[in-house]
């Protein structure tokens, strides 16, 4: 007979992806068939979190009528409040011992984890994809080679840091627990003070549409991120 945490602990699928959505419904179906797939070769139990951000595709809707092989979590949220709090709402719900973080518009793929999971299995508790390719417009290009920098410096962060990371159960309670929608994924992650790597996948060009973050808000975004992960490090250090 198994009880307590050790037989909550077995009940667990091995992992949770945990999918931010907005204006991304027409990506759904696939990235979820892809999801389950990748997970389903790599003989991983697995179950899918999806969060609507208040989307005006109607991406909860669409994705409620799914028909899958795994488990799947549909949350909505009340009104729009930015990826990194949609992420977090998901993170609070998921039930995997690991969760991946994956965007909604497949520009990064779900066979990532073929990667990941590998280096996971090393003793990390974050796995990052340090992403690569012509995704982007050279100027933004630039600009995410820049951020990225910073976060390794600011953060202790590894090579290309992003929101395509697979993390263990402790990062995601130590992600979960914080309280304000303002601090960012990354700041919560380098405040945790773990065992990180990263590994290079390719990331391609969004296939249709644009993204929701302008020139202005993607720049104001990065500035308080690295503030808040400067902030954050500078309190752990003292504690």
């Amino acid at each position: 007979m198994i009880s307590g945490v050790a037989g909550m602990a077995q009940d667990r699928p091995q992992l949770s992806w945990v999918v931010p959505m907005y204006r991304t419904r027409e990506f759904l179906e696939p990235l979820c068939e892809r999801a389950i797939a990748v997970a389903q070769a790599l003989g991983l139990s697995c179950e899918l979190v999806l969060v609507d951000d208040a989307c005006p595709e109607g991406a909860a809707e669409a994705a409620e009528r799914l028909q899958l092989g795994c488990p799947l979590r549909v949350l909505r949220l009340s009104q729009n409040q930015g990826q990194d709090a949609a992420i977090r709402a998901g993170l609070r719900v998921c039930t995997g011992n690991w969760a991946l973080i994956i965007d909604g518009d497949l520009q990064d793929p779900p066979e990532g984890l073929n990667v990941l999971w590998p280096r996971a299995m090393q003793a990390y508790e974050a796995v990052f994809a340090d992403r690569f390719g012509k995704y982007q417009s050279r100027g933004r290009l630039l600009t995410s080679r820049l951020y990225r920098r910073c976060l390794e410096r600011l953060g202790a962060l590894p090579r290309g840091a992003g929101l395509f990371v697979l993390l263990n159960r402790r990062l995601i309670e130590a992600v979960a627990a914080t309280q304000s929608r303002r601090i960012s994924i990354l700041a919560a992650i380098a405040g945790a003070r773990g065992r990180y790597t990263s590994v290079p996948i390719e990331r391609a060009p969004r296939a249709r549409g644009r993204s929701s973050y302008s020139a202005g808000r993607r720049w104001w975004k990065g500035a308080w991120s690295l503030w808040q992960i400067f902030a954050v490090r500078r309190l752990s250090m003292r504690l």
